[in-house]
């Protein structure tokens, strides 16, 4: 039976690839984070590196844009310790999972007094029963009694 660091320690093995590209990433993801701004930071990360192509994820297009405005300098900040880069490529991706911010609860406007006895109003004209019993619904929802 073979031990597991006879699969490590083999030149060229899939498991040695599989450290030797980790160590890659996270050595780009460390000067990305140098190359980036304070505000660049939590918004663009590395997506993949492969065939001497890195690419970048960003999370809105408008972070995208702006990267798309420092990509030479970027590349050129890359090539300094990877000379080996041909390009960087650009894409609009959800974050990753580890560093995905949780969603922000949605703040929701309190509809003002005329608004709640306006729906009120329609609900009690209403004929069709399924229609008026959504509205009430809604203005028990919204904090209003009936």
């Amino acid at each position: 039976m073979k031990k597991v660091t006879d699969f490590i320690e083999k030149e060229h093995s899939p498991l040695q690839n599989i450290i030797a590209k980790q160590q890659d990433m996270t050595s780009l993801e460390t000067l990305l984070q140098k190359l980036l701004t304070e505000a660049e930071q939590p918004h663009v990360w590395i997506s993949n590196f492969r065939n001497n192509v890195l690419v970048l994820g960003a999370d809105t297009g408008a972070w995208l844009t702006k990267l798309r405005y420092r990509q030479l300098d970027l590349l050129a900040g890359f090539r300094e310790h990877y000379p080996q880069l041909k390009n960087i490529s650009l894409a609009i991706q959800k974050p990753p999972a580890a560093s995905a911010p949780l969603p922000k609860e949605k703040h929701r406007e309190q509809p003002n007094s005329t608004v709640l006895a306006s729906l009120e109003s329609t609900a009690e004209h209403l004929t069709s029963s399924a229609l008026k019993k959504s509205l009430y619904r809604l203005l028990e929802q919204l904090g209003t009694k009936k």
